[in-house]
């Protein structure tokens, strides 16, 4: 039975739903289920959410003011102890929750002080905790097994109805939620990995939103008056993620720079992405979102260079490594990756593609098996030391060991000064340029397609957010 446009919308999904607890990243349906303490709006700015103020009691502590009225769609008021609670179960040593191991270096306990205040003690002196709180969201357990969709409930405009990680899941309207309420009453999400299915759900009008579509495919459907594209920048750097095993030729810097040099940036993005972006600057920030290190550049196409590096370590006669891809996750990640390999092999470097589903290249990410690791890391909020804990040697992506980088890493991390931030950001990009444990590549633009008579578009961040869809005005 057809879905009633009015009262249902149709998300279209890239990859598999990665989990429902609150603490999932890259929950384009959790978003619209739980919400944070504070949140970014579209242009990126830190505003209230569930709490509505915020400051710094000393060096350690942070307290935060919470939304009155605010409760869970189960009916349980949301307080400074439920915050506590959720906390506190993040945080713990054997905690399940999927970014616990993120947030327990930074969190040391909280107080509750009020039914309507709670302070945040951090283990050193945080400037950024409001920004990271964006990213925290607030969910109540209310069971550990069984139906997935009922293990948890949060305080956001849609409550989980069904999930099937695979395939997708289904939302109704939280009609006590506390902020503004969403125009559509339900919300059915649809995983369509390959670019082939999205197209093809797009030219039978199954879809009402989709992000994450390949140019060539916006192309196809630009003629459709039912949709209406677009394209813009995205805080998504794709890079090459180098796993450095030890006696293994990507062990040597020479290589690691050889393979920055032998990949023409600037073909790829004309080619794929419509020349909308821009190669990275030699650093992981994002150019409109981070402040640049001023002094690093995008590495130039130098085929030549990137031979005389290779025979210089040994590969003068070649060498095979081989790039782990996710299905579906980045876009245009297939063709990207043939170009890679084509332009790698004009320098004497044979790639041997491994494609795996999203979950098991998760995995697979985490282990030092193989060599490189086609990737996108973005900023979940405005405070970008933060984006140094996913470069670091102690993450669990990491394949490398990077003492100074990690130094310089941790002293942006303890910086009390804007002045200080700056120098010690400055310095640590520098470090991982020199050393050079990724390839950097480019900013992934966010696409999208969307019904002509729905009001919106996504974030650069490439959140879906359907709950601030509307109908046009006179539609």
């Amino acid at each position: 039975m057809a879905e009633d446009a009015s009262t249902t919308l149709r998300v279209g999904l890239y990859r598999p739903i990665p989990g429902i607890d609150p603490s999932t990243t890259g929950g384009e349906l959790t978003l619209s289920i739980f919400e944070g303490l504070t949140r970014l709006d579209s242009n990126a700015q830190l505003q209230p959410s569930l709490a509505t103020e915020w400051k710094r009691k000393d060096d350690l502590t942070w307290e935060f003011k919470l939304r009155e009225g605010v409760q869970f769609s189960d009916g349980t008021p949301l307080d400074a102890r439920a915050v506590a609670d959720y906390i506190t179960l993040l945080t713990a040593e054997k905690s399940t929750l999927s970014t616990s191991g993120r947030w327990r270096p930074l969190l040391a306990g909280t107080k509750v002080v009020d039914p309507t205040t709670i302070q945040v003690i951090t283990k050193f002196p945080y400037l950024g905790l409001p920004d990271r709180f964006t990213t925290l969201y607030i969910g109540r357990q209310v069971a550990t097994d069984g139906d997935l969709a009922r293990r948890w409930v949060g305080t956001g405009p849609y409550v989980l109805d069904r999930v099937d990680l695979e395939n997708g899941a289904s939302a109704f309207r939280n009609e006590t939620y506390w902020g503004t309420r969403p125009a559509w009453k339900t919300l059915k999400y649809s995983v369509f990995p390959t670019e082939e299915a999205r197209l093809l759900a797009l030219h039978a009008h199954e879809l009402d939103m989709v992000v994450q579509i390949d140019p060539k495919t916006i192309s196809q459907i630009a003629n459709d008056d039912h949709y209406r594209t677009g394209s813009k920048a995205s805080t998504w750097n794709i890079v090459l993620r180098i796993k450095e095993n030890e006696g293994k030729p990507l062990s040597d810097l020479r290589v690691r720079q050889a393979l920055n040099y032998g990949i023409d940036k600037e073909a790829i993005i004309r080619g794929l992405f419509n020349g909308s972006v821009e190669p990275s600057p030699g650093q992981f920030l994002v150019k409109g979102w981070d402040e640049l290190n001023p002094d690093l550049k995008a590495f130039p196409y130098d085929p030549e260079k990137a031979k005389a590096l290779l025979a210089e370590a040994g590969y003068g006669k070649g060498l095979r490594l081989r790039l782990d891809v996710p299905t579906g996750s980045y876009l245009a990640v297939g063709p990207a990756s043939q170009v890679i390999a084509a332009q790698l092999s004009k320098i004497g470097v044979t790639i041997e593609i491994n494609t795996l589903p999203f979950p098991a290249w998760v995995d697979l990410t985490r282990k030092p098996d193989g060599d490189l690791v086609y990737i996108g890391h973005s900023p979940a909020y405005r405070f970008t030391p933060e984006r140094f804990t996913q470069f670091k040697s102690t993450y669990d992506q990491s394949h490398w060991i990077d003492p100074a980088f990690d130094a310089a890493a941790d002293k942006a991390l303890a910086a009390q000064t804007p002045e200080d931030l700056k120098k010690a950001t400055n310095e640590a990009t520098q470090i991982f340029h020199d050393n050079l444990h990724a390839v950097f590549l480019y900013p992934q633009p966010v696409t999208w397609a969307v019904r002509s008579d729905i009001d919106w578009e996504p974030r650069i961040d490439q959140s879906i957010l359907p709950q601030f869809a509307r109908p046009k005005t006179g539609q």
